[in-house]
C-alpha cells in the first residue's frame, strides 16, 4: 500500500501528516504507520514529533474535518497546539476545509480555528 505523506512545521515543530479519505486504516494500523513515519529509517530519513491523521468530518455537523494524532511510538496522543496549526494548514489546502474560519475534531473534543493573515503559518515539504 502506498500512503503519501506530508512533512509539516507548526512553530519548530516537524509532523506526519496523512489524508484518511481514502484510506481504510483502523486504529492499530495507524498505530504501527505512526512508528514508521515519526522515527528515523530507510522509509523516511527524519524525525516528527507524532502522526497527524486528517478525515472526513463527524457526522454532528459541528467540525470541518476530524484528526487523529499519534505519537512516534504509536500511542494516542492528545491535542498538540502546534499540530493543530498543521492540520488546519492541511485541511485547507488539500479540500477538507476550503475557509478561514474551521472547527475540527480530535477526540471527543472540537477546535475551532480562524486563519489570521499576520501570523506566520505552518509550512510542509
Amino acid at each position: 500500500m502506498n500512503i503519501e505523506v506530508t512533512y509539516m512545521s507548526g512553530a519548530g515543530n516537524l509532523f506526519s501528516v496523512i489524508d484518511l479519505r481514502k484510506l481504510l486504516l483502523d486504529e492499530q494500523e495507524l498505530s504501527k504507520i505512526a512508528v514508521l513515519l515519526c522515527n528515523s529509517n530507510q522509509f523516511n530519513g527524519v524525525v516528527t514529533e507524532g502522526l497527524l491523521c486528517l478525515d472526513v468530518a463527524d457526522e454532528n455537523g459541528v467540525a470541518d474535518f476530524s484528526v487523529r494524532f499519534f505519537n512516534p511510538d504509536g500511542s494516542s496522543g492528545m491535542m498538540c497546539g502546534n499540530g493543530g496549526r498543521c492540520a488546519i494548514r492541511y485541511a485547507q489546502r488539500f479540500g477538507f476545509a476550503n475557509k478561514p474560519e474551521v472547527a475540527f475534531s480530535l477526540g471527543s473534543a472540537i477546535y475551532p480555528a480562524t486563519e489570521q493573515s499576520n501570523r506566520k503559518k505552518c509550512n510542509s515539504r
